[in-house]
């Protein structure tokens, strides 16, 4: 509890140094701010709702959102971690202000991305998708606007591969377009009619994308989303009926089972034009 405690004072007096280092007797320094964010998210994965006790007497929710607008991107980054840890492990606690935290989740993906700023990109869309999970309808009312965000995002990293990646750079981007991907399938899972109109203009770096991750609880979700949001409108992605085909048989272990609950969703007439077209 001592160094928890310890934490928010630091976080208190960076926030001062911010304003006035003279009033706070030291100038404002990002490192230690991320220190005392990073101890935080290690408390709140260990501890899981056991934090309950220790944030009850913070007001570490209205110094996480100030850090979530931080100039410096390394602050931002760990910020945007902290939102994820504590969304896994109470995430009642930041209800109250949730609203803002997307908002500004948002903003980061709207941004100009530079080197330095895709982590912190990377770790906001892991954050909305978190947040997502835990208040389906809070986000509905941005929904639209992170889909076209991620969207472009896809876009401009469709041509990148985790293989050919040759410097930190290239890799945060891969993994930006990775999590967006992810990202979107978990919003078309919760919203499958706020996203559809958008997301048809990305499908094929969408799919694409998608058949490259790793088969996990995390790829099964972005995929219930990919056959939620077809289920809405069929006919809007007869067209890129070869993409979600091959971003299905991505999976190495769909048994058949797991293949028949994935065409389930789908209407009857979509299905009969996979088996007569492609013969699946």
């Amino acid at each position: 509890m001592y160094v928890f405690e310890r934490c928010m004072d630091i976080l208190q007096l960076q926030q001062q140094a911010k304003v006035d280092h003279d009033i706070a007797e030291a100038p404002y320094d990002p490192k230690i701010v991320v220190c005392s964010l990073e101890f935080v998210s290690g408390v709140a994965e260990g501890l899981g709702s056991g934090i309950e006790s220790l944030l009850s007497k913070s007001n570490l929710r209205d110094m996480l959102l100030k850090c979530c607008m931080d100039e410096t991107p390394d602050v931002r980054e760990s910020a945007f971690a902290l939102i994820c840890d504590l969304t896994k492990a109470f995430p009642v606690y930041l209800d109250p202000r949730l609203l803002e935290f997307l908002e500004i989740a948002c903003q980061q993906l709207r941004e100009n991305f530079s080197g330095e700023n895709l982590s912190a990109a990377n770790n906001a869309c892991k954050a909305i998708g978190e947040l997502a999970f835990k208040f389906p309808q809070e986000v509905s009312p941005i929904v639209t606007s992170v889909v076209s965000s991620l969207g472009l995002i896809i876009q401009q990293g469709e041509t990148l591969e985790l293989e050919s990646a040759t410097t930190l750079v290239e890799y945060n981007a891969i993994e930006l377009a990775m999590n967006s991907a992810i990202t979107i399938g978990i919003l078309a899972f919760i919203h499958p009619d706020l996203g559809a109109p958008h997301i048809e203009n990305f499908m094929k770096p969408w799919c694409m994308r998608l058949a490259t991750l790793d088969d996990n609880t995390t790829k099964e979700t972005a995929f219930r989303g990919l056959c939620a949001m077809v289920k809405v409108n069929p006919s809007r992605y007869v067209s890129s009926v070869a993409f979600i085909c091959l971003a299905i048989a991505s999976w190495q272990m769909l048994g058949r089972n797991s293949w028949e609950e994935c065409l389930s969703v789908l209407d009857p007439v979509f299905k009969e034009r996979l088996a007569e077209r492609y013969q699946v």
